[in-house]
């Protein structure tokens, strides 16, 4: 064989393992509708994980049981935390959205159901968007509360005037129009979002911490290509997670160029 040949041998072996070693990943904003699974603690981490025991697809992908996917802190997972005393199997029923951030996939959970005995019957059948379940019909046995009905779909947008309020209430809500940086003052440490009040009513020492998301990706890689700072005008969902704020970005438009980025 010639050297040519050999060395367009090797490349096809490289480009083929490359692509077996390739991690199968949703799309970023994949719903998450009565999806069963396991919490549990990598307490080497130190992060909570969701073990399927229900598969999950978009429209190209598919999870399988047993997969572990990282959940993202948040209200819910909070609460999901403190059930495990009841519920010390770990075993529920979550509804959220899958994200997707530098090549591995997280969950950003919104609401969850405790579940009993799911380990000696898992369900195989795949969950998609297509196969959200009637959610609130008058034959449903399981009712969600009407502000995550609200968050998930209608998404109940917080303006400035009542941004203060909505911190207070401890709930998780939509933060729209809002402008700002993408800051991160340590190595170390996750990145912020850095409000820009400009005269307006607003906490300046709101930094919330950055989930990891497509948008935050594509904002950092524009932040590598600029010699300065870029301002944005966001919209996201804000969460709070042990005395921490959290802000899952769901879009951010560069403020003064035409550069979008959306999910």
């Amino acid at each position: 064989m010639s050297k040519i040949l050999k060395t367009i041998a090797v490349a096809m072996i490289l480009a083929n393992t490359a692509l077996a070693d390739k991690p199968k990943l949703l799309k970023d904003g994949t719903a998450i509708t009565g999806v069963n699974g396991r919490l549990i603690r990598d307490e080497t981490a130190g992060k909570w994980i969701f073990e399927l025991a229900d598969k999950i697809s978009d429209d190209k992908v598919t999870l399988g049981i047993r997969k572990k996917i990282e959940l993202l802190p948040t209200n819910t997972l909070e609460t999901m935390v403190a059930s495990i005393k009841e519920n010390p199997a770990g075993f529920v029923r979550l509804w959220g959205k899958v994200t997707r951030y530098k090549n591995r996939n997280f969950i950003f959970s919104a609401y969850f159901l405790p579940v009993i005995g799911l380990a000696e019957k898992p369900q195989p059948k795949a969950k998609t968007k297509s196969d959200s379940p009637a959610i609130n019909e008058p034959d449903d046995a399981v009712v969600i509360p009407k502000e995550v009905v609200e968050m998930m779909h209608k998404k109940r947008h917080v303006r400035v005037a009542q941004l203060q309020k909505a911190l207070e209430s401890g709930k998780d809500f939509v933060l729209a129009g809002r402008m700002g940086y993408v800051n991160r003052p340590d190595a170390n440490e996750p990145p912020v979002f850095v409000f820009d009040a400009l005269g307006q009513n607003i906490q300046t020492d709101l930094k919330p911490i950055l989930l990891n998301c497509k948008v935050l990706e594509k904002i950092q890689s524009a932040k590598s290509k600029s010699l300065g700072p870029i301002r944005f005008k966001i919209a996201g969902i804000m969460t709070k997670y042990q005395g921490n704020r959290y802000l899952l970005l769901q879009r951010a438009t560069r403020n003064y160029s035409h550069g979008n980025f959306t999910r």
